[in-house]
């Protein structure tokens, strides 16, 4: 099973990219989709059953949609509790994590409201896009594993 976690504050604008496009993609078999707010320690062990997780959330960066692999599963250092701190903490209790993979999402207003800014609003279908793009991936990838599997 893939995991898609869309992380953010959905009362801070632009903050809430995650979640809004978690909850914009449609039922995939195969795949959990969680919209939350910050990443706690309560995901674990869901992080821990899935075979690949997305992390999406907003960047006050701007820089191009694309997804990126977490390389290193390192401890996050003081009270910053990020996707690969989670990794670190499902292997650590449970003996294995994920592949672990971060999508960033440009945002430009990060001030108190529900509805994204126009620009952001703007990159949610390329966003989508990428992360249905990531889930066809490993679709495809495991299919290619499976069959080579067979005797």
């Amino acid at each position: 099973m893939d995991l898609v976690i869309g992380v953010g504050n959905t009362l801070r604008r632009d903050d809430g990219l995650g979640p809004f496009i978690v909850n914009s993609l449609p039922p995939i078999d195969g795949v959990l989709t969680l919209a939350v707010h910050q990443l706690t320690a309560d995901l674990i062990e869901q992080v821990s059953r899935a075979k690949r997780v997305l992390f999406i959330d907003a960047s006050t960066v701007d820089e191009p949609i694309e997804v990126r692999q977490i390389a290193e599963h390192s401890a996050s250092l003081g009270h910053v509790f990020g996707p690969a701190a989670l990794l670190n903490l499902a292997k650590g209790i449970h003996g294995s994590a994920p592949e672990g993979w971060l999508l960033p999402v440009s945002g430009y207003d990060f001030d108190f409201g529900e509805e994204l800014s126009p620009k952001a609003a703007a990159v949610v279908p390329t966003a989508k896009a990428v992360v249905l793009n990531w889930i066809n991936d490993g679709e495809e990838h495991s299919s290619s594993l499976c069959s080579d599997d067979v005797e």
